[in-house]
């Protein structure tokens, strides 16, 4: 197999018997570790690729694997190829879901939402879904700053620390107010 473009980021494109193999692997860095952001971004990868009409299209935990026919012009491929690359860009600068953040940070939602309120948490806006009549809105969290709190447990660990010492001195306060 001949290698055909070796610039892209993401994925490779080959020739094999059948025509043209793109293999796109799941970045570690666009997810940041969350198995729900790469479950979001096979699909995302998978749809792209079905949409360009493959021989074949096989996903895995990793990648996500497709033969082209050889009679596909090697420019649409490529052109392929540029798009996935672009969108995997735009996934990894994608705000974050409070659960990815649940799970990342490794905390309980009651966590995430004490640590927003105290301003710990960093918010880079807000999305909402309707359910009924009722508006749901929830934060979003900037990706590279919750990439920089999950690499480092340690001020998660004194949050929590933080947080068991302060509700102990409330629940003092509150039994010496009654007594």
């Amino acid at each position: 197999m001949k290698a055909l473009d070796e610039r892209s980021r993401c994925a490779t494109l080959e020739e094999c018997d059948d025509g043209y193999r793109l293999t796109s692997r799941i970045p570690r860095d666009a997810t940041l570790g969350s198995r729900m952001r790469a479950k979001e971004l096979r699909r995302i990868i998978g749809r792209m690729i079905r949409h360009a009409k493959p021989l074949s299209l096989v996903a895995n935990e990793h990648e996500v694997s497709a033969v082209f026919d050889g009679s596909e012009p090697e420019a649409n491929i490529k052109r392929l190829l540029s798009d996935l690359n672009r969108r995997v860009d735009e996934f990894r600068r994608e705000r974050l879901h409070p659960r990815v953040v649940d799970e990342l940070l490794e905390i309980s939602s009651r966590e995430r939402r004490r640590w927003i309120k105290d301003g710990r948490l960093p918010i880079s806006g807000s999305a909402s879904f309707r359910r009924g009549k009722q508006d749901i809105h929830f934060p979003l969290h900037p990706p590279d700053r919750i990439a920089r709190l999950a690499q480092a447990p340690d001020i998660i660990a004194e949050w929590r620390e933080r947080d068991r010492v302060g509700t102990r001195d409330i629940d003092l306060r509150s039994s010496q107010v009654s007594g």
